[in-house]
Order: structure tokens, then sequence, then C-alpha cells
């Protein structure tokens, strides 16, 4: 575990909200999972902003304006308990299973979509990647296999224009393609 707080020098200021999150990390094998808690100077509307994420703050605050904030958690009882499912389809990046105690929250939901309704979404990305997405392949995969990043948030890594349905606060779900659509439907569900 190593911190990373966001500390402003104070005669300067806080520091701008996109560089004062600092976060602490678990490390689980290869992986670095952000915990659910970080030190900021942002206000948390800046936050929702900036990760897309509610938190609670604390009521202490340093002497550079940096507090702590808490990701807002939804509470485990609105989450199945892991299953056979997770067991046998989370993998990490060398193919070997997922234990639960290593899983970071990921269900699997066998038949979440139909195979008609699958066919559309992959037409939809695959539509969406050649005008919006650019390509985040590792160099060693497979032309069919290729990697690609659709989003709404200007991340400066390609000359297309952005998603239609934005980000953050800003993210309007009315935007995305139907079969997309239907997806976040389900899931609010």
């Amino acid at each position: 575990e190593a911190a990373a707080p966001a500390a402003a020098d104070a005669a300067d200021g806080p520091p701008p909200a996109n560089k004062g999150i600092g976060l602490v990390h678990d490390v689980i094998g290869e992986y670095a999972l952000p915990k659910p808690w970080f030190y900021s100077a942002a206000t948390p509307l800046d936050i929702w902003r900036q990760l897309g994420v509610r938190v609670r703050s604390s009521e202490e605050v340093d002497e550079n304006g940096v507090r702590q904030h808490i990701v807002a958690p939804q509470p485990p009882e609105l989450y199945r308990p892991f299953g056979e499912a997770e067991e046998t389809s989370l993998l990490d990046m060398e193919g070997n299973v997922v234990p639960h105690e290593q899983n970071p929250g990921v269900r699997i939901e066998q038949d979440f979509v139909s195979e008609d309704e699958e066919e559309q979404i992959l037409q939809e990305l695959r539509d969406l990647a050649r005008t919006h997405g650019y390509d985040f392949a590792s160099p060693d995969e497979e032309t069919e296999q290729l990697s690609w990043r659709i989003t709404g948030r200007d991340e400066k890594r390609s000359d297309l224009p952005l998603a239609p349905w934005g980000w953050g606060v800003d993210f309007d779900k009315g935007k995305l393609p139907p079969g997309l659509g239907k997806v976040v439907e389900n899931i609010e569900k």
C-alpha cells in the first residue's frame, strides 16, 4: 500500500481540481486497485465531475485545504454473493481464475442480453469505434481482437469526435444508441 495524498503548497493555494486527487491502492497480484477513499482539496461536486463518483467527505481539513473523501458505497446487501459464474468466468491477465476474495466486485450475469440484442450491440460498437473510438490494443493483439475505447470524455488520444453521450455529470443516457441504451435500462432495474 502506498498513499499519495494531494497536498498543496500553502502559498500557491489549493491544487487545480484535476491534480488534487490522491489515491491509496491495494496491490493484488499485478493489479493496483484504488481503494474507495482518497485525499483531495477538490469539492465533492468537482470530484463527481472528474471521477463520476459520489463521495462522503470528512469534516477535518488540513492546513492546505485537503480532506479525506470516501467513495459512497452501495450497501452490499443490494448485490448477490459471488457464485460459480464468477469463479469460472473471471480471469486475470495471465488466464488464472480470480478467487472470490480477490474479486473487486465483478458479478457475471448469464443471458443478460438476448443473442439478437448482443448482435445489435456489437454492430453499434463497431460503428462507434469507427466514428468515435481509438485503438486501445496492445501491440501483440490479432486484428480481429483489437481493443477500442469509445468515450464521451476528452482524453486527448484521438482526432475523432467524442461519443455524443458525454461523461460524468454531463452523461446523457438518452444519447446512447438503442442497444446500449437497453443495457443501461436493464442495469437500472
